[in-house]
């Protein structure tokens, strides 16, 4: 595969980014004081860590003609600009909290252009998603998560 070729592959953009996330996400869960906490971030790592790892391998060894050009468009970095807010806002507001804002924002992104039926449905989906991960991690699994000033 020449230069040129390597450089436009988006497999190898998204492991690179993969890889990241997969570091990011090691430090932050040393950070987490509780061990029995750490058992799902930790095989939520391990799965973006090794997706890393295959799309490098695979944006290296693409010699495809048809590769797929990685094209960052403005609602990928509305996106990115609204996980990252979240990111700062966690440790203040909670993860329940955060996690309604973050899923709430993004879907708004991935929905535009906006109607009100689009926003009350963005709404639902963020409830659910919200009430799901309270179910599973709180009742469940008996985790707690990160407190902040509402929940």
């Amino acid at each position: 595969m020449n230069k040129k070729k390597l450089l436009n592959s988006s497999d190898l953009y998204v492991g690179l980014v993969f890889v990241l996330v997969f570091l990011l996400l090691v430090w932050q869960i040393s950070t987490i004081t509780v061990k029995e906490s750490r058992i799902f971030p930790s095989i939520a790592a391990s799965v973006v860590g090794l997706s890393g790892i295959f799309l490098l391998i695979k944006g290296l060894r693409h010699t495809d003609e048809k590769a797929q050009k990685l094209i960052i468009g403005g609602k990928q970095w509305l996106s990115f600009l609204v996980l990252f807010l979240g990111y700062l806002a966690y440790s203040r507001l909670g993860f329940y909290v955060t996690l309604l804002i973050v899923v709430f924002c993004v879907s708004l992104v991935n929905e535009f252009p906006l109607n009100k039926k689009k926003i009350v449905s963005s709404l639902i989906y963020s409830l659910i998603v919200t009430v799901f991960c309270f179910v599973c991690f709180y009742l469940i699994l008996g985790l707690y998560t990160p407190s902040g000033i509402l929940i």
